[in-house]
């Protein structure tokens, strides 16, 4: 968890928190994900379970709108990353405000993770590894859960 405690402590110093639990909560976000890292990252390392970033942009996205639907709502992903995952939501919405704190929080996390388009889907493995995960046209739930698993088994 090397890289995750590193990017909470570069967080929480250049932010002075990073966001607090009560800025978070006033983000939308879909059911089952969160929109601190710290919160996430906090969560993560307590359960010893993966931290899954989705890097999106919701209201303008072709391609994040399509990872939604054929994936992200699909009932079989949910109940999988319920009990397998910690959900992080990093958005950069074009037509919809946020507040100024969490774009500076997911506009840090874009710097740390090198993001260069959307959607970006990262796992963030226990042992602080991490890897970029793909989403095709032709990507289903099943299909990415197998990702994950794969991704988070480190094979």
């Amino acid at each position: 968890m090397k890289k995750l405690s590193l990017i909470l402590m570069v967080l929480t110093l250049w932010f002075g928190i990073g966001l607090t639990a009560a800025e978070a909560a006033k983000e939308p976000a879909p059911e089952g994900w969160l929109t601190s890292y710290p919160e996430a990252g906090k969560l993560a390392k307590e359960k010893k379970l993966p931290l899954l970033l989705l890097f999106t942009g919701s209201d303008w996205c072709p391609a994040c709108k399509q990872l939604d639907q054929k994936v992200l709502s699909q009932p079989e992903f949910q109940k999988y990353a319920a009990a397998n995952l910690i959900r992080l939501y990093v958005d950069f919405p074009r037509y919809r405000t946020q507040s100024e704190a969490q774009q500076r929080h997911n506009q840090m996390l874009s710097r740390i993770f090198k993001i260069e388009a959307y959607p970006t889907l990262i796992l963030v493995r226990p042992d602080g590894k991490s890897k970029q995960l793909g989403f095709y046209v032709n990507t289903t739930a099943q299909s990415f859960i197998k990702e994950l698993q794969q991704a988070g088994s480190g094979k």
